[in-house]
């Protein structure tokens, strides 16, 4: 044996744990042996019996020490072997070098290292639950949204041990997007809370983009200053991206100092504990939003049990008012209605108080209202500051009551506007989102509330009104002898029910109105007096058959200042309607001066209503007083048709005496229309006599149906052409006008013949029409069994003389200077010059009709009344004829 092996051999770290057992084994079991063998020789006790027996029992008590020191050692190495394998295996630590008791200590140690380092990682994690379990529960607390912010801040930076951070929420404003710091805790933040940032100016677009926990140092950006501080520049930045609906959506911002960097369950536990912060935030809005829910269907659920209460319209808003202070703190609350005929709305309520700047019935232009505006807008409108909008008509209100913001919407109800209703607030800014939800609701039950107040009303006026109409229908068919006096009481009755200063009641004679009833402060000094025909408001309403609503009589074109300035009375207003028997106008009611508002479509119903009954009880009045007279008429009427005479001949008949009838004439103004064929004697002579009947017939029914259709009639037909008298028996306002304006309309109907007889015969037919004005005798013409109306005198033979020159054109119209004189301003012509009619009848300037000018209904009863006017003049004042009358 060397001398390295002895070493090894008595060397114990060098051998195993079984070969340290041999050896210490060895040397217990030598030692007592080599002991009981020296005190054996010295005492001379070894050769005994009892000395085999002790060797005996010693070695026996050592084999079975050894054997079980041997297992124990055995299971102590198979401990170490398997703690070894086990670490190696699931832990990756390599086997500790040593011998075996080294490596147990070695892996002992190991383990309570990794102990106590998952004992750590779980008490992190047991704090991590807690904070997430916190931050869920606070959903379900008394926590507002600050103090949740704030504590799940804190929270974040106790855990992941930072230095500090911020909430950033992410807010759009117009076009632009900001971070809004919400809250702040721990160093190196030097941003206040409520600060906002642009969000292009921060460094965290790639964070929300990418929804992921970013990392960075402070050294590499330089867009957190004014958020962060410079103090240390190595620190290392998280920001991690907070995003959820109705909760809280930006961004997190946390520093971490020294030596320590983010570890990656750090930034899983900050993803979890804001994205937990959002959803509470997100419950306590839904819960938040569904109390206020409750609270807003409580208060349409009151809204409408005030629809159904029974108060008037004023208790009913008085308490939606008071409910909705509750609801919607403010401080005055105005209601402006809309009414027909003012152009714009009506303050009809101002809640608590009202403004002397702007009192309650005042009248909102529709062009410098901002409640027209939100009218207009059919939306909620809310004016977070008003000393920034224009200069409103409502601006006076605000000054006075010294309010700053408002909030107000239109009242509408299946497409009709009603009104507005306005919140205003002595603070700016003072309306939420919240506030623009209930209030919305609120309107639209105003609305309905509003409707349903009007409707009962309407009903109510409704039940008036028949009780008014039904004591007028029996006023007015209980007596036909005294009709004005029964006119005056329904004028009486109509003119309460509608509210007016004044009335009258005009009826037709002849082309003139005559006042017969009239009542007001002028009524007495208007009865009896005489207005044209196209004069003045209820001259048009007559003369045109059409109601007419004036608003304001200062801006009427029909509207006649005579009769205020001659009484005193001031006319602000009116409505006039026809009383219409039979097509034909007998009248008017006019009524001025309505006491609240103007007049409305409403009130232009019930008095024609009330028209129509004062009609008919007037024309039954009329035909009761001519009964008398019936025997007479009907043998005169039966004798006259026996005749064939026109419609408006047998009409002046019945106005005369039957003794009169056979010298029937006199000198009248008329018109002579005549009209001739060309080509009637090349078709006469090519065609057959049936033929020329039947287009001759044709040609009849056009013509005489145009002249019949513009007051004319037909004096006689001529072979191939015929003759029509204008401006008698019956005389209109312009006979020359109608006979011109029916001769265009012959011309155009001209095609139609020309049309008919080509087809018939293949001969073109055209026409010359010519009219002359002038005096003739007009009347019947005969003896009792045959008559004749006719117009007799020179205007006659000039009128055929005409004719003669519409050869040179064809369908030519030709009217003499008398003629063009009366209807100038109606048509357009050119001069054909100075003709001679004959060559002893001497000379005429003529015309030629080219068309009809175009213009208005008034345009044309102005002309029409100058020419009646000129006409009334030239007879003189010694005709009998009444003075200009006053009309409104």
């Amino acid at each position: 044996m060397n001398k390295s092996s002895l070493s090894r051999f008595f060397s114990l770290g060098a051998n195993s744990i079984f070969y340290r057992l041999k050896l210490s084994f060895a040397f217990f079991f030598l030692t007592p042996l080599i002991v009981f063998f020296l005190l054996g020789l010295q005492y001379n006790i070894i050769e005994s019996q009892e000395s085999y027996y002790y060797i005996l029992a010693i070695l026996v008590f050592s084999l079975f020490g050894y054997v079980i020191v041997r297992q124990i050692v055995q299971g102590v190495d198979r401990v170490a072997k398997t703690m070894e394998q086990q670490m190696t295996e699931r832990l990756g630590i390599p086997i500790a070098s040593g011998d075996e008791i080294e490596r147990i200590e070695t892996t002992f140690k190991t383990v309570s290292t990794r102990l106590e380092q998952s004992n750590q990682s779980l008490q992190r994690r047991m704090t991590e639950i807690e904070a997430l379990r916190e931050l869920n529960q606070t959903s379900f607390s008394h926590f507002d949204r600050q103090s949740l912010l704030n504590r799940a801040l804190e929270r974040a930076l106790e855990v992941t041990q930072s230095a500090g951070g911020a909430l950033f929420e992410l807010e759009r404003r117009g076009p632009n997007a900001f971070l809004v710091c919400r809250s702040v805790c721990g160093e190196h933040i030097v941003i206040a809370e409520n600060d906002a940032v642009p969000l292009a100016k921060l460094p965290v677009r790639q964070a929300l983009e990418k929804a992921t926990v970013t990392l960075m140092p402070r050294s590499e950006s330089n867009g957190w200053q004014g958020v962060l501080s410079d103090s240390d520049p190595e620190c290392q930045i998280a920001v991690v991206p907070v995003t959820e609906e109705m909760g809280f959506s930006g961004v997190a911002v946390l520093i971490k100092t020294g030596p320590d960097r983010w570890a990656e369950d750090n930034l899983n536990f900050l993803t979890s504990l804001f994205g937990v912060m959002a959803r509470s935030l997100k419950i306590q809005a839904l819960g938040r939003q569904e109390q206020e829910t409750a609270e807003d269907l409580k208060t349409v659920l009151y809204i409408l049990q005030m629809i159904n209460s029974g108060l008037t319209e004023k208790e009913m808003l008085l308490a939606i008012a008071k409910k909705l202070r509750e609801v919607i703190p403010h401080h005055w609350a105005g209601l402006a209605l809309v009414e027909e005929g003012i152009g714009g709305l009506k303050l009809a309520y101002s809640i608590p108080k009202p403004s002397a700047s702007l009192p309650l019935g005042s009248v909102l232009p529709e062009q410098n209202s901002l409640l027209c505006t939100a009218l207009r807008a059919r939306s909620v409108l809310n004016v977070e500051d008003l000393s920034e909008q224009p200069d409103y008509v409502e601006r006076v209100l605000w000054e006075e009551l010294e309010l700053k913001s408002c909030l107000m919407a239109g009242l509408h109800f299946k497409g009709q506007s009603i009104g507005v209703v306005c919140l205003s607030h002595v603070e700016k800014n003072a309306f939420r989102i919240a506030h623009e939800r209930i209030f919305s609701m609120i309107t639209e039950g105003l609305s309905l509330a509003l409707n349903q107040s009007r409707l009962l009303q309407q009903a109510r006026e409704k039940t008036g009104e028949l009780e008014v109409l039904n004591r007028i229908g029996r006023a007015l068919t209980s007596s036909t002898f005294n009709m004005e006096r029964v006119l005056t009481y329904t004028l009486e009755i109509i003119s309460g029910l509608i509210n007016v200063e004044a009335g009258s009641l005009l009826l037709l004679e002849g082309d003139e109105l005559v006042f017969k009833v009239a009542i007001g402060k002028a009524g007495e000094s208007l009865k009896g007096l005489r207005i044209k025909l196209g004069q003045g408001v209820v001259g048009w309403v007559a003369a045109t058959g059409e109601s007419m609503v004036v608003r304001d009589a200062s801006e009427n074109p029909h509207f006649y200042h005579g009769v205020d300035e001659r009484t005193g009375f001031k006319t602000r207003n009116l409505l006039c309607i026809p009383m219409i028997v039979g097509g034909r106008t007998i009248g008017t009611i006019e009524l001025i001066n309505k006491v609240k508002g103007t007049f409305s479509d409403e009130d232009l119903r019930v008095l024609k209503s009330v028209a129509t009954s004062a009609a008919i009880a007037i024309e039954n009045s009329q035909l009761y007083s001519s009964s008398i007279n019936m025997a007479k008429r009907e043998r005169l009427i039966r004798t006259i048709f026996q005749k064939y005479v026109p419609e408006e001949v047998a009409s002046e008949i019945l106005g005369r005496e039957e003794g009169d009838l056979i010298t029937l004439g006199n000198r009248r103004l008329v018109t002579l229309l005549n009209v001739d064929i060309r080509g009637y004697s090349l078709m006469s002579k090519q065609a057959s006599a049936e033929t020329v009947v039947s287009i001759l017939n044709y040609f009849f029914m056009r013509m005489g149906t145009i002249v019949l259709k513009h007051k004319g009639i037909l004096d006689k037909y001529l072979g191939d052409g015929l003759l029509a008298i204008f401006g008698a028996p019956v005389a209109t306002r312009n006979p020359a006008l109608d006979a011109t304006l029916a001769a265009i309309e012959m011309v155009e109907a001209m095609e139609l013949v020309d049309k008919f007889a080509q087809e018939k015969c293949g001969i073109p037919l055209h026409m010359g029409v010519s009219i002359n004005t002038g005096e003739a005798i007009v009347g019947n013409v005969g003896f009792e069994k045959k008559m004749d109306f006719t117009a007799i005198g020179e205007v006659v033979n000039d009128t055929f003389r005409l004719q003669k020159l519409t050869r040179e054109k064809p369908n030519s119209i030709l009217v003499s200077q008398s003629t063009f004189e009366k209807i100038e301003p109606f048509v357009q012509a050119r001069s054909a010059g100075v003709k001679v009619l004959g060559a002893n009848e001497g000379q005429m300037a003529v015309y030629e009709i080219t068309g009809k000018k175009e213009m208005s209904d008034t345009e044309y009863l102005l002309y029409q009344a100058k020419i009646t006017e000129k006409q009334q003049l030239a007879k003189g004042a010694g005709d009998g004829l009444h003075p200009p009358g006053l009309v409104h």
